[in-house]
Order: C-alpha cells, then structure tokens, then sequence
C-alpha cells in the first residue's frame, strides 16, 4: 500500500512529463545496484546512488542526433548486461529477487525508507505543485515566469530514483515500471 502512495504521484508526473521510458530505464539500471550492493556488500541506497549517477551523466554526455528513448535503452539494457555478467562471475543467484522482487525480506528498515520517501514527496508536490503544474503545461512558460525549471525537475528525478532504488528488493526492477506508469495511463 505504501509503494502505491509513493508511486501514484510519481506516475502522473512522469507520464505527463513523457518520462516513461527515463522511468523503466531507471528501473532496469537500478538491477546492476541491488547487484554490486550484494557481491560488495554495500547498502542499496549508497550502490544506487552510485549507479543512478553514472546513469543520469552517460545519459547527459551522449549528445547524438538519436531519440533520448533509444539512448535510455541501451544505457539500461547495457547494465542489466553487466549485472548478469557480474552475478554470473560472483555466482550470486540474487539476481531473480531484484527482478521480480521479494516482499517477504522487507523489514522494518525498508518500511521506514519508504515512509522517509513519502514524506519527502510530499514536501515536494507541496512546495511546488504550481510551479509543476505550468512546466507540465508549458515549459517555456514556466521559464518566462522565473521557475527553475531544471531544478524542479532535478529533485523530481532525484526523488523518482530513490523510490525506485527502495522498492527494488521488494516489488523487483521489472513490476516497478508497471506500478509507475500503467495507474496514471489508465486514469488519464
């Protein structure tokens, strides 16, 4: 119930936006996270980071004449390909829980990551839901009328990839793209 709060505004934003495919290619990414989290023991939050980084600058520095879909595309399947590698060289056999998910592992912890995501999206929409209002409407508009545009949807982004990189373990990288965007298409 907690992922479906998180992800109801995130959806509508992201489909608005025409975000979906940046949406599932963070959601594929995020499985290379939950794999070098588990072959170098490190916290899913700190290997996310990490990973969502080097995924938001590729995708930044790749300044070609191609749809940003088909960048975002081979970017993602790119690093599910090195996850598979990578838990094929570890023999981790993990890899099945962060693509489909494993609600029975979620603890008290996640819950409360989750609850901090919550709150902090809420301060978000609350803060500038007008302001995310005219740039869906108009970008330049929003521009014109002193919005900082790039930083809005900066924290946006920001605040999808955290949810995201949280309810991998329990949702899984594949089902995560289904709960962002099919709500909000079907309600629109």
């Amino acid at each position: 119930l907690l992922i479906s709060v998180i992800f109801a505004p995130l959806g509508c934003f992201v489909v608005w936006k025409k975000l979906s495919y940046f949406g599932d290619g963070l959601a594929h990414a995020s499985v290379l996270a939950g794999t070098l989290s588990v072959i170098f023991h490190l916290p899913l939050i700190l290997s996310g980071l990490i990973v969502v980084s080097f995924f938001i600058t590729i995708l930044s520095l790749v300044r070609i004449e191609v749809e940003k879909s088909s960048i975002v595309g081979s970017i993602s399947s790119s690093f599910v390909a090195i996850s598979l590698i990578l838990s094929s060289i570890w023999n981790q056999q993990d890899i099945d829980k962060l693509l489909f998910g494993d609600i029975i592992t979620a603890n008290k912890n996640d819950i409360n990551l989750l609850l901090t995501i919550l709150l902090a999206e809420i301060i978000f929409f609350y803060v500038f839901y007008q302001k995310i209002l005219l740039i869906v409407l108009s970008r330049d508009i929003a521009k014109s009328k002193k919005i900082n545009v790039n930083f809005i949807e900066f924290i946006f982004l920001i605040i999808l990839s955290l949810s995201i990189l949280l309810t991998i373990k329990i949702v899984g990288a594949l089902f995560i793209t289904s709960i962002i965007i099919i709500p909000p298409t079907i309600s629109r």
